[in-house]
């Protein structure tokens, strides 16, 4: 299983009679963008500089990969892999942006000593050049930091946690100041570091289109408490299944925000039923499922609808009589026929094929074609979580392709994509995160990437449990 890479326990920090931190706990997950939010005062940064090491907490427990870093001071956890970004700038103006970047690294080289006798660039020139390309400053990489613009500032700030190539990330409002058009542009640079797996993100931010955008899960505080930690979709020691029989047993999981995540395991190990129980068709007996931190436990599937999860099941789900036009119509019912019809040109951009038979009737249309129209179909909700079972089958690989891209620009974009998929070596490609389960169980749970080459993907996907991962 994947343990925490950040871990704080029951954290607090008074300032005489004020309590500014009271007793926060949380879990940041590798890999994870977390994010933080709250009013002013919330303690919000209180709690961050506690994590960093700025301040001493009262008590409480901070853990790094396993290990207890609580109280080392800054230095130390930067050299353990703890990066940074503060609200003010921090760039040293009279010197280049290369030299910032390279600058910024050095503190991670090791003692005094040691740097002084190292050669000026150490290597860190190549990395520094890949952060100015990634972060487009390279037309000023030579130019004084202090003679830019505040946004272009920024990014060098941004960019001059990344350079010692840290673990964990804090970014203290890092859209704080900038130009409401720059905003986006460091929401995406996260993402593909994010993506690049460059280590986990906690980020603090009052803007809320940005957090929403960026982090996978977001906690709220208020008045130096956790009010609530919100996962688009969470298993809580789920019991489900059919009548007496029950098919998941226990099952915990979580489904990141902007995410693919991979449901797979041998046939009868619970994966179809996993996205039948989160859209409510099948009914809970034990345990909690949430949605955004709300307990929707027992919602029935139109109630779910609204609160922005849509299902593309198994097979073909279309009305074949009815025309394309009719069958969008149809799946945005709940919507109301105005806003249903404002929504569905945007669909059919998405899909110019099914664009071009519009007034064809459903069952005219090509196997990929209709694929694409069922999932066309869910997309008019705009759902925040996407539930998609079995998307390859009867297609050919060139259109098993093209669905592939689409979830991935999907989640690209924020929204959350669960899916069930036995085509598992080419889903893993496109996909985040794998869960693998066998009787309603997770005994597996990896990123995509490196489960592709795990030598017990075979084994898990033809049934028999491999040894449970780290």
């Amino acid at each position: 299983m994947i343990g925490p890479l950040l871990k704080v326990s029951d954290l607090k920090k008074s300032y005489g009679a004020i309590q500014a931190v009271a007793g926060v706990s949380f879990e940041v997950m590798p890999g994870e963008v977390f994010g933080v939010i709250g009013p002013n005062g919330s303690g919000k940064t209180t709690m961050f500089n506690s994590v960093l090491g700025q301040i001493k907490p009262n008590s409480g427990r901070i853990e790094l990969n396993g290990r207890d870093i609580t109280g080392l001071s800054p230095l130390e956890l930067n050299r353990r892999g703890v990066g940074r970004t503060f609200q003010t700038l921090q760039v040293f103006g009279k010197m280049s942006v290369r030299d910032n970047l390279i600058v910024a690294a050095q503190e991670h080289q090791g003692t005094m000593a040691r740097r002084m006798f190292a050669p000026p660039d150490s290597g860190l020139g190549a990395k520094a050049d890949e952060l100015i390309d990634l972060f487009r400053i390279r037309h000023v990489a030579d130019t004084p930091a202090g003679s830019l613009s505040y946004g272009q500032q920024k990014l060098v700030d941004i960019a001059m946690a990344f350079m010692s190539e840290p673990d964990l990330v804090l970014l203290d409002e890092p859209c704080a100041g900038v130009n409401p058009s720059l905003v986006g542009g460091i929401s995406s640079l996260l993402k593909k570091l994010n993506q690049t797996r460059r280590g986990s993100f906690v980020v603090i931010e009052h803007n809320m289109d940005f957090v929403m955008d960026l982090c996978h899960r977001i906690m709220v505080m208020v008045e130096g408490t956790v009010m609530a930690i919100g996962t688009p979709a969470e298993f809580d020691d789920v019991v489900a299944g059919y009548k007496d029989f029950m098919i998941l047993n226990n099952l915990s999981f979580q489904a990141k925000r902007g995410a693919i995540t991979l449901l797979l395991g041998p046939n009868g190990a619970g994966k179809s039923t996993v996205l039948k129980t989160l859209f409510g068709i099948l009914k809970v007996r034990q345990g909690r499922i949430r949605l955004d931190g709300e307990d929707i436990t027992g919602a029935d599937s139109r109630s779910l609808l609204a609160k922005g999860v849509a299902f593309v099941p198994q097979g073909r789900n279309l009305f074949g009589q009815l025309s394309v036009w009719q069958n969008l119509e149809l799946g945005g019912i709940t919507l109301g026929m105005k806003t249903a019809h404002e929504r569905i040109p945007e669909v059919l951009e998405r899909f110019p094929r099914v664009k071009e038979r519009l007034h064809s009737q459903a069952s005219a249309l090509s196997g990929g074609e209709q694929k694409q129209l069922e999932i066309g179909r869910a997309l008019l909700l705009r759902p925040k979580v996407l539930l998609i079972d079995e998307p390859s089958i009867g297609l050919s690989p060139l259109i098993v392709l093209d669905v592939f891209k689409l979830l991935r620009r999907l989640a690209d974009q924020g929204t959350t994509v669960l899916m069930v998929e036995q085509n598992v070596k080419s889903a893993l490609k496109y996909a985040d995160e794998a869960i693998a389960l066998e009787s309603g169980r997770q005994v597996l749970h990896k990123r995509a990437d490196e489960l592709l080459s795990d030598p017990h993907l075979e084994r898990l996907f033809l049934g028999g449990a491999a040894p449970v991962a780290a």
